[in-house]
């Protein structure tokens, strides 16, 4: 097998069509995911599920290949999102033209009952043009467009703020100047992209759903009695990367959540765990316990690497759990190849981008671990390499990012006989 390097971080241009909609971190890189979509061997016509779809960024231009997509994404507000990119909408002029109404019709708002971290992430006069423009979508939603135009505010949320609001934190009590100081025209740019990329656009055929990708009845209702073709994807690493908290910003605006725990129960619940937030003892033991059983060998490399982070978080006044992290994330994964097995053609390709980490500079080889899981589960390995080095910007920043890491694309292939 072999692969083109790429470099660059793991997600798009921030001026590309669809990815320029709304900043979400950790997406595919355009080259990145080419090389995916070529290593996976496809056809057009045929059927690539991605069970971490996140905000489907790149997934276009394998739409104009003619390649059909079904995919989960378990943040329910980022699934709507990909929805929004891999779906039609007949004159998409339409978007900016509800946006140049819903401008001129919005009154300054009152913003007295908004959470803290909206309160001070934007000056006042900006926060009450943003405000008004929320609640005028919310109380009278324009038909067939409605979703878009939330899309179209969300985006520019970051755009506007005063304080430091890049992911995956946010800071509001760092200044910075806004990129755009007048939400009218934040809110107006994102509805012109989106009409001018929906109008250039190949018409897609996908299925896109709020999901698990640990269920199977999930992967069997977004493939609609069709078995997949192969799978690309690029599922959480092992960074501590909170999903749930880097989107908090857009969660409290929009009222979907009001504090963290809101938070936690409404959007990260049901995540795969990949972080010490959502770290517990009793389920890292039963995760290893289930893991096991199923694939021993691999459970046994992992229970070393647990003890060493386990001994060096004793060392350390309130250590974060990494340790309680391990088995929930790779029993979570044991579960999603098995979905993957029964819901794939035999010898599909499944092409993963996965990086390492290294928590308290104890190597997790995430990449190399995911390969020995499959093959326990019965995959077949086809390769696994290097497409780039990654962290070097914090080499010098403690003990965790001492070792270099890498992102590296896996490629399996389901048994000949399911």
């Amino acid at each position: 097998m072999k692969t083109r390097r790429t470099s660059g971080a793991s997600n798009g241009p921030s001026n590309a069509p669809f990815d320029r909609w709304f900043r979400y971190p950790a997406g595919f890189s355009r080259p990145t995911l080419n090389t995916a979509l070529q290593t996976a061997s496809l056809k057009p016509g045929d059927l690539l599920i991605d069970p971490f779809l996140g905000a489907a960024s790149g997934y276009r231009e394998g739409v104009a290949r003619g390649i059909q997509y079904a995919g989960l994404e378990v943040h329910p507000e980022i699934a709507e999102l990909a929805q929004l990119k891999m779906s039609t909408l007949p004159r998409p002029q339409r978007i900016v033209d509800d946006a140049k109404l819903v401008s001129q019709e919005t009154r300054q708002a009152d913003t007295t009952r908004e959470t803290e971290l909206v309160s001070r992430s934007f000056d006042r006069h900006v926060l009450q043009k943003l405000v008004g423009i929320r609640n005028e979508l919310q109380t009278r939603p324009r038909k067939g467009t409605g979703r878009y135009l939330k899309w179209c505010l969300l985006g520019a949320l970051r755009d506007c703020a005063n304080v430091q609001v890049r992911w995956p934190y946010q800071r509001p009590r760092v200044a910075r100047r806004p990129r755009i100081a007048h939400p009218d025209r934040a809110f107006l740019r994102r509805a012109e992209w989106m009409a001018e990329d929906l109008q250039h656009a190949t018409n897609p055929v996908a299925r896109v759903l709020q999901g698990d990708a640990r269920r199977l009845d999930h992967w069997k209702r977004v493939l609609g009695g069709r078995t997949a073709d192969a799978i690309v994807t690029s599922p959480p690493y092992l960074n501590n990367f909170d999903y749930a908290d880097a989107t908090r910003l857009e969660l409290y605006f929009w009222g979907i959540a009001r504090t963290w725990s809101e938070m936690v129960t409404r959007v990260r619940a049901d995540m795969l765990t990949a972080t010490t937030q959502q770290a517990r003892k009793a389920a890292a033991e039963e995760s290893m316990y289930r893991l096991a059983r199923m694939a021993p060998h691999t459970a046994s490399t992992l229970g070393a690497i647990i003890d060493k982070l386990q001994r060096e978080r004793t060392l350390r006044v309130r250590g974060k759990e990494y340790d309680r992290v391990i088995g929930p994330y790779f029993e979570g994964m044991s579960r999603v190849f098995k979905n993957a097995r029964r819901c794939s053609r035999p010898q599909a390709r499944v092409v993963i981008v996965i990086g390492d980490s290294a928590p308290y500079g104890i190597h997790v080889n995430t990449p190399a671990i995911l390969a020995a899981l499959a093959l326990e589960l019965g995959f077949q390995l086809v390769g696994l390499e290097e497409i780039r080095q990654r962290g070097t910007r914090w080499l010098q920043n403690g003990t965790r990012h001492e070792r270099l890491l890498s992102e590296q694309l896996l490629v399996l292939e389901t048994p000949s006989t399911q």
